[in-house]
């Protein structure tokens, strides 16, 4: 057993099992099972993280990564993306340096918008199994077919 509280936080049940990297001895027989069932995605959502949405979430259930108890985190997820693909896009159009006060060249705040919400995104998503680590634990276990990215071949097409 992982003493809580210290250290990584532990990986959840599901992610071991599809990872192949389960041990019964380490998981606590008291782990609630999340509700099964489709996750509706939030109407608030704009459209760009709504696409995220549908283009993911339909494996993390197949996964049982996914589970009405663990939509608002997905939601910061597809949220985050979208945040930070909008950042992107300023910073790209304006550049690293931006004008300050008396003219004075300074750090772009898109940048650190853009830093925040994509690090946001990859703390949440891989609460859900989308970090290169997971993906080479899969890789090391026989998951190879579960490798392909949901959003085009490049993992870092989730942030342009």
């Amino acid at each position: 057993m992982v003493a809580r509280g210290k250290g990584r936080p532990p990986k959840p049940t599901a992610l071991h099992l599809l990872h192949g990297t389960m041990r019964k001895k380490d998981h606590d027989h008291l782990e609630p099972t999340p509700d099964e069932g489709a996750v509706a995605a939030p109407a608030h959502l704009s459209p760009a993280a709504r696409a995220i949405w549908d283009e993911l979430a339909p494996e993390l259930q197949r996964k049982a990564l996914l589970a009405p108890r663990y939509a608002i985190l997905f939601e910061v997820f597809c949220a985050s993306v979208d945040q930070a693909r909008k950042a992107l896009r300023i910073l790209d159009a304006t550049g690293p340096l931006v004008a300050g006060r008396h003219e004075s060249l300074v750090a772009n705040p898109a940048g650190r918008t853009y830093r925040e919400f994509a690090r946001l995104a990859v703390i949440t998503g891989s609460e859900f199994g989308m970090s290169p680590a997971a993906t080479s634990s899969m890789a090391r276990h026989g998951y190879e077919d579960m490798l392909r990215p949901a959003v085009g071949d490049d993992p870092a097409s989730y942030l342009t």
